[in-house]
Order: C-alpha cells, then structure tokens, then sequence
C-alpha cells in the first residue's frame, strides 16, 4: 500500500552493517518472505503482515549501551517486544517495560541463514545457538513466535530495513 498525502518517501534501505540508530525506523520480515513483515496486534501480540502503512509495523531500536544490544520500540504503540524467553511456539507479547534483545546477523558460510539477523531477549544463555528468539509461525497463524534462533532456521532469520516513518491509522467513522 503506496502513502498518501503527496509526501515523498525514500525507497527502503536493506541494513548491511548491523548499525542501528534510535533516530531511525525500521521495518523487518522474515527472511526472503516480504509477506511476513513483524507488527503488532490490536491484542498486544507479535503477528505479520505484507507491507503496510496501516498496519503497527514501525520499530525504533533503541541502544541499551551493550555491543549489538537494543531496546525494540513500535513506533506507533510506543511499547516494547518482550522477552522471547517464552514457551517455545507461544506467541510473542508487547508490553510497557524495556526488554534487551541482541540483534545480531549470522555469518555461518553457507548457511542459508548467512546475512541475515536473529533477535534475541539477553534473559537467557548462548545467544543464538541456543537461545530462543523471534520467529515466524509459518503456519495458520503467521504470528512471530519463541523458537530457538540457531543458525540455518529460516524462520528465525530476518531482513531489516531503514525506512521513511508514513504510518496512516484507518480510520472508522462513528456511525
């Protein structure tokens, strides 16, 4: 869904360098699906969706002060991702409180996952070998999930991107 309003957009810049900044937004999809961009639900969950400027699909990552550390923020709701350690498949929460995830790219040679970034809450040990971390339900749901985020899971693999913040609620009429 293309923005109105006659404003001008810059086209969407793919992070390379794993470089992030709390002045910037960003959008993420599961690796190589732009059908699987994470945002979150009326309900307070992680879920995905295709690209949308209607949809809660908006992040700021904000540095906690620790190498590849961040505090993820939806732009529009103002809360936070919380822990992925969950359960493993239960659906990922929002909430009010800071949580630090380590977003880092995997560079396994010839791993499919290879260029592409895991997000992890820093609440548990091995990250990412054996920590859980976000994931896409490919499934009947599409939510974004705990699972462990080891090197080779598509699912836990994303592409993120720089991007304009052009965030349009729709809205309904009260009738």
């Amino acid at each position: 869904k293309a923005p109105t309003g006659g404003s001008e957009v810059t086209p969407d810049k793919p992070i390379e360098d794993g470089n992030f900044s709390a002045d910037k937004y960003y959008t993420f999809h599961r690796m190589k699906n732009t059908g699987a961009y994470a945002m979150e639900t009326a309900s307070g969950k992680l879920s995905s969706s295709g690209k949308d400027n209607s949809v809660k699909m908006y992040w700021k990552f904000i540095p906690t002060g620790k190498a590849g550390c961040y505090y993820i923020q939806n732009a529009v709701s103002k809360r936070y991702i919380q822990s992925t350690k969950q359960t493993l498949s239960s659906q990922i929460p929002m909430g009010d409180a800071k949580v630090e995830f380590k977003i880092g790219k995997d560079n396994t040679s010839g791993a499919t996952t290879n260029g592409f970034y895991y997000f992890c809450s820093t609440d548990q040990e091995n990250i990412p070998a054996g920590a859980i971390g976000l994931n896409y339900d490919g499934g009947n749901t599409k939510n974004i999930v705990a699972w462990y985020a080891k090197s080779g899971d598509q699912n836990s693999y994303w592409k993120i991107y720089e991007v304009a913040f052009d965030y349009e609620p729709v809205l309904v009429p009260l009738v």
